[in-house]
């Protein structure tokens, strides 16, 4: 039995250890203001299938969510590997990066929920739990 999962673990490992994908990815900027980000993993190409071809068989695969807004192509070294504010990204002069009026906006949005709830003199976890009652 060891040696079986041995085995099958040298055919498995590879594929998700050697996981590949193309350096570019395709950007679409939404009408809610944000973007979204498709990368192109090279282990959904099919055989003999050019990049060309398989990036326009994934685009066309995803297109339907964002309608006629057709995507921007970035390289993957134009977008930023710390997610942390993920949802403050726009799409400018062909690089994905941290929107500082979408990022002020959220700190004023913050603000504004520490307040009310200073002057409601409760936790953001009471508030939850008071959440959960409703």
């Amino acid at each position: 039995m060891k040696k079986l999962i041995v085995i099958l673990s040298l055919f498995l490992l590879p594929n998700f250890c050697l996981a590949s994908s193309l350096d570019k990815s395709a950007v679409w900027e939404r009408s809610d203001g944000g973007i979204s980000i498709l990368t192109f993993d090279t282990r959904d190409m099919k055989e003999g299938e050019t990049e060309d071809q398989f990036t326009t068989r994934m685009i066309a695969k995803h297109q339907a969510n964002f309608g006629s807004v057709a995507p921007q192509f970035v390289s993957k070294s134009n977008i930023p590997t710390d997610k942390t504010n993920r949802n403050e990204w726009s799409l400018k002069n062909g690089k994905v990066e941290v929107d500082p009026v979408k990022l002020a906006a959220k700190a004023a949005k913050e603000a504004e929920k520490e307040a009310v709830l200073s002057k409601l003199k409760i936790s953001k976890e009471e508030l939850e739990k008071l959440r959960g009652l409703i």
